[in-house]
């Protein structure tokens, strides 16, 4: 998914409203009606504060909650089209409601069922939750799917890295968002990243290295400053070659909370189920060499009442192979919440 949008704040009309004859005294006065009227500004979180908000649990199971809501549009080869999703601003953890995939996946509906919500971990990890037609309620848990450009987001060294690499970096970029937004170009992990950033410092208190997925909020150490990230341009990440871009929309204060404890956990996808799968697979084939062993065996037996004894002392072998791997496949659902028959 690849996202972008242009932001362009409004302009201020105070020196619309100067009178033409009374130079800086009309101006001042304008400016003074304007001010007055104005709603209080919001103060800039203290760069060293740490969110009061909850973290999310470290394990699969239990309460998630979030306090920030973040819309951001993503423009890639793919399309284009608009996300939102809640975000945690203690531990970065994110959930996207089904609703808030758009265009890019539009009602949640699958071949087996419907997906409800998707949730990152703080580690990365990622989890598909919603209602399956053997499952009923469940949670396909999915590892770290977060891309390689991506990785910097929550690693405080490599975070730093980048800032650091800024002032060795051409700064050569692309188009910005507008609304004064500076843009500058540094180092990630696989690929050149260009951002653009509101000038003011961010409301949003956080410890954490990056709010949001790939726009929000990011901690600059070099003028230790929460600072809102406008875009966010992934030099030739996107799936012809080229970049893909990030725009925020908005980012509000949101309470939104999701409880997987409702759901089955299926970790079948995780890099341990994948690899325990590839392992049985691996055995199956050996066990096919035994079975065809075994029939040859059997084919060899002497007919009629002579070759009884064989007979029944091949097939005995024959079923113990395919209970062998029958079990195994049971035990490997029953271990990776996949539904099995006894």
């Amino acid at each position: 998914m690849r996202f972008r949008r242009c932001f362009f704040p409004m302009r201020s009309r105070v020196a619309a409203a100067a009178h033409p004859r009374k130079g800086w005294l009309g101006l001042s006065l304008a400016a003074a009606l304007v001010l007055a009227s104005a709603p209080p500004v919001a103060e800039g979180a203290d760069f060293s504060a740490n969110s009061r908000f909850p973290a999310n649990p470290e394990s699969e199971l239990g309460l998630y909650r979030f306090d920030l809501r973040i819309r951001q549009r993503i423009d890639s080869s793919e399309g284009i089209g608009t996300i939102s999703y809640y975000v945690n601003s203690a531990d970065n953890s994110m959930m996207i409601p089904a609703s808030g995939l758009g265009a890019w996946w539009p009602g949640g509906e699958f071949a087996q069922g419907r997906l409800e919500f998707v949730i990152r971990q703080a580690d990365g990890d990622f989890m598909a939750c919603g209602q399956h037609q053997d499952l009923g309620p469940a949670c396909l848990l999915l590892g770290e799917n977060l891309g390689a450009a991506f990785g910097w987001l929550r690693d405080m060294g490599w975070h730093r890295e980048f800032l650091a690499s800024i002032a060795s970096t051409p700064q050569t970029l692309g188009e910005g968002p507008g609304g004064g937004a500076q843009g500058l170009r540094g180092r990630g992990q696989d690929a050149n990243l260009q951002m653009w950033f509101d000038r003011g410092t961010s409301t949003v208190a956080t410890q954490m290295p990056f709010l949001g997925l790939g726009v929000g909020v990011m901690k600059d150490f070099r003028v230790r400053s929460n600072r809102t990230v406008k875009r966010l341009r992934v030099e030739g990440m996107d799936a012809d070659g080229g970049d893909l871009v990030m725009d925020l929309v908005d980012l509000v204060p949101a309470r939104a909370s999701q409880d997987t404890s409702l759901y089955r956990f299926v970790t079948a996808f995780t890099a341990q189920g994948v690899d325990e799968a590839v392992q049985i697979g691996q055995q199956g084939l050996s066990l096919q060499a035994q079975a065809r062993g075994i029939q040859e065996a059997l084919d060899a037996c002497p007919k009629g009442p002579d070759g009884r004894v064989c007979r029944e002392r091949e097939r005995a072998r024959m079923k113990a192979l395919e209970d062998q791997f029958r079990q195994q496949a049971l035990d490997y659902g029953r271990r990776h919440g996949l539904p099995v028959d006894d």
